[in-house]
């Protein structure tokens, strides 16, 4: 049975994300996100469905979520039944990529993709055993706006404009920040030069960091190590007992922290068929009264 997910599954979503350093943590913030929104705002932007057993509903077999057009899996259906209606789910959804880890990807393919189609890795994850906790004559502060964090990505990354607008980037970073996350700046002359951004749901035993960024012209400033290890400081939070990033582009920023490649969660992405659009078969199933597929 697949059903969305309600504030009454905090307990079993925490139990499912927490000690998952990457997906876990994602999905964790995104529930979070969820809970905080009363206003209905990211009712588009995000959905969570937990799959569960219709005879053993104490432990939840996985968590899906949708954010834009990517799903993330966290757990994986036990049974040939419980993997069937997954993906029957899934071709009722708008088109997107699945990630999960390397295991649930292949069993994936193996039972539902066409022949011939590949799955693709994603970046690599890397784990940060130890933080420092104190970084003297640190110039990171909490960002002001951000509005401002979309001009220093697109300093490094012009590309960013064909695939997003400044809207809808900042929409996005509003949704993170009510599941949980920080984001840090650093400003010379007025405006930021170097940016980052800390995801820290609530329950969590990871921080996820993402988006450091330095404008090109400022790199080589020891900026991202500032960034990353003052992050919980501002904000009289307690920080995580470990982190996890996508950075093979940031070792030289993280490399005195224990850094490691996390392998027991690689990262892998396919995309689930879906059925010809301007077919006559009707898709019978649907959700129920009780958001129940």
């Amino acid at each position: 049975m697949i059903r969305l997910v309600t504030e009454q599954d905090r307990a079993r979503v925490l139990s499912l994300c927490r000690k998952d350093a990457w997906d876990g943590t994602e999905l964790l913030a995104a529930y979070s996100a969820r809970c905080a929104d009363k206003g209905g705002v990211d009712w588009r932007r995000c959905d969570l469905w937990i799959g569960e057993s219709e005879t053993q509903k104490k432990n939840i077999q996985y968590l899906l979520c949708r954010v834009g057009e990517n799903y993330r899996l966290v757990g994986a259906p036990r049974s040939p039944t419980r993997w069937e209606e997954l993906h029957a789910f899934l071709q009722l959804q708008p088109a997107g990529t699945l990630t999960a880890r390397e295991e649930v990807v292949d069993e994936y393919c193996r039972r539902f993709s066409p022949e011939g189609q590949e799955r693709a890795r994603g970046g690599t994850r890397m784990l940060c055993q130890r933080i420092p906790n104190d970084i003297t004559g640190s110039v990171v502060t909490e960002c002001r706006s951000l509005w401002e964090i979309y001009d220093v990505l697109l300093s490094q990354k012009p590309e960013l404009a064909e695939r997003v607008s400044r809207d809808e980037y900042t929409a996005r970073m509003l949704f993170l920040k009510r599941g949980g996350a920080l984001f840090f700046e650093v400003r010379e002359q007025n405006r930021p030069v170097a940016v980052g951004g800390i995801q820290m749901p609530q329950g969590g035993e990871y921080g996820l960091i993402f988006n450091l960024c330095t404008r090109p012209d400022c790199a080589g400033r020891g900026y991202g190590t500032q960034r990353t290890g003052c992050a919980w400081r501002p904000s009289g939070r307690a920080g995580p007992r470990r982190w996890s990033a996508a950075a093979p582009g940031w070792r030289p920023t993280i490399s005195g922290w224990g850094l490691r490649e996390w392998t027991g969660g690689r990262a892998f992405r396919c995309t689930p068929s879906h059925p010809n659009r301007r077919s006559k078969t009707k898709r019978k199933r649907r959700f129920d009264t009780n958001g129940v597929f």
